[in-house]
């Protein structure tokens, strides 16, 4: 009653009702397994109704609706599980599908997950997307934190002849003194390859003609 009342008197003072409040999504579909694992990670698996075919960590991810494949996923099957949000990373293989779903009037969220630091800006954008930006952030410094932990162990293990040793794929590898002082400038391959993934972003969100 008090919602009537407010709008009938905007009305009546000329004003336009004020919009409804935007509510967090309730229903999320996950188009990549990098993003399953991230919305569990949130504490919102509740709000997943379908996961791509090779979502399976944690095991009860395995139990989901599948929307078809991290490739190709079934653009039918994404629409009948009725998503407010759906949550994709770019692939060649389903960009036609992410667009199909787009043109239904689905909001879709495109997240990155090439290299580490896109690691960091997708648990962000997740959680923003979800309306949970901090436990996104809570989530991002606990990661650090582990992942740093994990790199002092293995810089013990390094050979102190400097003789170079691969460590896990997360990590990357031991460095010798001399590396780690150039670890603060961009290296060339380095620059090459944002530019490459930004032409990659952008080819993969123009629709195809």
């Amino acid at each position: 009653m008090r919602v009537l009342s407010a709008l009938v008197l905007a009305a009546a003072c000329g004003g336009a009702p004020p919009a409804p409040p935007v509510m967090p999504p309730a229903r999320v579909v996950s188009l990549a397994p990098s993003i399953t694992e991230i919305v569990y990670a949130l504490g919102a698996a509740d709000r997943l109704v379908g996961v791509c075919a090779q979502c399976n960590y944690p095991e009860a991810a395995a139990q989901l609706p599948r929307v078809g494949g991290y490739l190709v996923p079934n653009v039918e099957a994404v629409v009948a599980a009725r998503p407010d949000l759906v949550l994709v990373v770019p692939s060649p293989g389903n960009r036609d599908a992410v667009h199909a779903v787009e043109r239904t009037g689905i909001r879709v969220v495109v997240v990155q997950d090439r290299t580490l630091e896109d690691l960091w800006t997708s648990m962000r954008t997740v959680a923003a997307a979800l309306d949970l930006a901090e436990r996104g952030e809570g989530l991002v410094t606990d990661v650090q934190r582990r992942l740093e932990a994990v790199r002092g162990r293995v810089a013990g293990r390094c050979s102190s002849s400097g003789i170079r040793r691969w460590s896990s794929r997360v990590t990357g590898r031991c460095r010798t003194s001399s590396s780690r002082r150039r670890a603060g400038s961009t290296s060339p391959r380095t620059s090459a390859a944002s530019g490459r993934r930004s032409r990659w972003s952008s080819w993969w969100r123009a629709p195809r003609k």
